[in-house]
């Protein structure tokens, strides 16, 4: 969907693709991965994190999360916590926000990869593009990473959409 917009706008250098699942993602947001993009020229995608400091999310397998390089190159996608503190101590979790900022070459050169193995494990469609040798590159936000993957979340979207009208 998002090439055959691209494709419609006159093909774009850079094509963001929003999830459906996260609707309250900021403006803010979608231009750190577009920045994060053109500041990384060996990136082919662009995406976000976020801090993960809450528990039960870390061990929630709807919350995506990252393992980063020093520079923001993403290395590894995981429903799991990542990484894993064998020796105990607290590491840096980053949660994944749904939203990828592709070069248009990128977009159209992953729109011709087969599903690979370990998205097939993870149900994660980035994993295809780090098998395929693609990089991606990811900002560090301070969004409210609030995905709809369950009833639950639902329920708490409605309940900040609620809020956000009174207030």
């Amino acid at each position: 969907r998002a090439a055959q917009a691209a494709r419609r706008l006159g093909r774009p250098d850079i094509i963001v693709n929003l999830q459906g699942d996260e609707p309250f993602i900021s403006a803010a947001s979608v231009r750190a991965a577009v920045r994060a993009l053109r500041r990384a020229p060996w990136a082919d995608i662009g995406t976000v994190v976020t801090p993960l400091d809450d528990a039960r999310q870390a061990k929630d397998p709807n919350a995506v999360k990252v393992a980063l390089a020093a520079d923001g190159r993403c290395l590894y996608f995981s429903r799991s916590a990542i990484p894993f503190a064998r020796d105990g101590g607290k590491p840096r979790l980053w949660r994944h926000i749904g939203l990828y900022a592709f070069r248009r070459r990128a977009l159209e050169r992953f729109l011709k990869l087969k599903p690979s193995p370990l998205e097939l494990t993870e149900k994660l469609e980035q994993l295809r593009a780090l098998e395929a040798g693609m990089g991606i590159v990811a900002a560090r936000v301070k969004d409210r990473a609030v995905a709809i993957d369950t009833p639950a979340d639902l329920a708490r979207a409605e309940r900040l959409l609620g809020r956000s009208r009174r207030g």
